[in-house]
């Protein structure tokens, strides 16, 4: 219910970054597209095991108040679109429909 705006910046290497801007003006957060094999130890362990055999769509570094989270966005199996947020430590912060 509350207001927000996106911004998208291209940087000089062509990696895009979504800036999430609260109606006050100051920076919710931001949102990098990255590669499932750029997740590394725990993390990608805890996508791996998370998504079995599902198949990856998006993978975005999430950067809020200072602290990193991954959110994975495959579909199962059985075709349904999940999205698992994972901790930088590794851990399986939430798992379930991708309701984006």
């Amino acid at each position: 219910g509350q207001i927000q705006y996106e911004a998208l910046m291209e940087k000089a290497n062509g990696k895009k970054i979504e800036f999430i801007i609260k109606a006050d003006g100051t920076l919710d957060s931001t949102e990098e597209p990255i590669t499932l094999g750029e997740l590394t130890g725990k993390v990608a362990d805890t996508a791996k095991t998370t998504i079995g055999t599902g198949k990856v769509e998006a993978v975005e570094r999430v950067t809020k108040d200072g602290t990193v989270t991954y959110e994975v966005g495959y579909k199962s199996s059985k075709g349904e679109k999940q999205e698992a947020v994972i901790s930088s430590e590794g851990k399986l912060l939430k798992h379930g429909p991708d309701t984006d």
